[in-house]
């Protein structure tokens, strides 16, 4: 919960979420609302799953599901780093293996998982995972509509405008 909850800090910061999300605690810094809310959300789930079934089937199909929607997260984490560090893959063999090759293997392992799994998965494992993730990058296109002129959003654009620079590891400038 430690990881979510600072996503949701950060998407709070950046007004691309309620601000409730951001609020910290003054003693430990930490993102307490996110945690608190993070926190009720797997019973407020799972209770009305188990009226219905055994608790050791149902928490095996939350974890199923978990790391169902774990390959896909990894997956497109991949696929973005590649697409993130693009420019920097034709400087040298190194970097276009490190940073283009190994993830790209890596990424697309995992997609071919994710594939299979949903082949192979129970039917109430891939409606879950497919609809986590539908609901997760619907929620993503929602907030862009909703908060384009967010910091987020607004140094994204500034930085396009500017021919976004960037600079590899010897300081030299280039297009990113």
């Amino acid at each position: 919960m430690t990881e979510p909850s600072r996503v949701l800090y950060a998407l709070a910061r950046d007004k691309l979420i309620p601000k409730v999300f951001g609020l910290i605690n003054k003693k430990h810094q930490t993102p307490w609302a996110a945690l608190l809310i993070l926190a009720a959300i797997p019973p407020a789930l799972l209770i009305p799953y188990l009226v219905n079934s055994s608790a050791n089937h149902a928490i095996g199909d939350i974890i199923s599901s978990d790391g169902m929607i774990g390959l896909f997260m990894y997956f497109v984490v991949a696929c973005a780093s590649v697409w993130f560090y693009r420019d920097h893959l034709k400087h040298s063999a190194s970097k276009l293996i490190m940073l283009g090759v190994i993830p790209v293997i890596g990424g697309l392992f995992m997609g071919v998982d994710f594939f299979y799994g949903l082949s192979n998965q129970a039917s109430v494992v891939r409606v879950v995972a497919v609809v986590i993730l539908v609901i997760v990058f619907g929620l993503g296109f929602l907030i862009r509509g909703v908060r384009p002129n967010s910091p987020y959003f607004a140094e994204i654009k500034e930085r396009r405008a500017q021919g976004i620079k960037g600079s590899d590891e010897s300081g030299r400038t280039h297009n990113t």
